[in-house]
């Protein structure tokens, strides 16, 4: 006779979530915000203090961590190193100042899997967690044009490379891509297109294996550094 399965609890309730901030006010409203979203739940809310990062570290239950970077952002990011290197099965999601796009490239040189600017809708910071808990990375509409102007923006006159035969896209994938350079998530992508968001990810994932990149980012960052937007005029 087969024995039954015990249900795990943290897996039926879906991502776990803790927050650190040293806001007590906003770490109140974060958690607010997550907890009243079905199928999240937030475990806890902490202050970014020594003690803080220490008992977030020892609970096991959180599958995503939101951290409010504050004013001393360099205190922040050590915080975040903390967690990445105590808690290795945790994604990080920063809250971010929406003025600086080399603080949000340094959020994710230190280890962070989502960042979403403080002007974000609360829906942006929602698809951070899921995004973040599946694995994936994440950066909010500002965010992500604040790198992308960082990095892609002084160099608008540079000649485009031109993609090679075999990195070419298929219509879908080009689809895909295009949405996602708009700064749309999964979820926005698979309404847009009337798939589902797993067909999305295949999609994405199929373009970063023809372009030999890693993540949304470098794939974002690829598509506007080469002739791929200007083959549509939609991007």
């Amino acid at each position: 006779m087969e024995t039954p399965r015990t249900a795990d609890p943290v897996a039926d309730q879906g991502p776990v979530v803790l927050v650190v901030s040293a806001d007590a006010l906003v770490s109140s409203a974060l958690a607010r915000l997550v907890s009243e979203e079905p199928g999240l739940d937030v475990i806890e809310h902490c202050p970014a203090s020594d003690a803080g990062i220490a008992r977030a570290c020892r609970d096991s239950r959180a599958r995503v961590v939101i951290i409010d970077v504050g004013a001393d952002a360099t205190a922040t990011q050590a915080a975040i190193s903390v967690l990445r290197s105590e808690a290795r099965a945790r994604g990080v999601v920063a809250v971010a100042g929406s003025g600086s796009a080399e603080m949000i490239v340094h959020l994710f040189a230190s280890g962070v899997r989502g960042v979403v600017a403080r002007d974000a809708a609360p829906a942006e910071l929602l698809t951070a967690v899921r995004e973040v808990s599946a694995g994936n990375l994440f950066a909010s509409r500002t965010a992500m044009r604040l790198v992308l102007e960082h990095l892609v923006l002084p160099d608008a006159w540079a000649p485009r490379r031109r993609l090679l035969d075999h990195e070419q896209l298929s219509e879908r994938e080009r689809d895909a891509v295009g949405l996602l350079v708009q700064g749309m998530s999964n979820q926005e992508i698979a309404r847009q297109m009337f798939v589902s968001a797993a067909t999305v990810k295949v999609h994405l994932s199929r373009a970063m294996s023809k372009w030999g990149v890693r993540d949304r980012v470098q794939l974002v960052i690829r598509a506007l550094s080469t002739d791929f937007a200007h083959q549509d005029d939609s991007i």
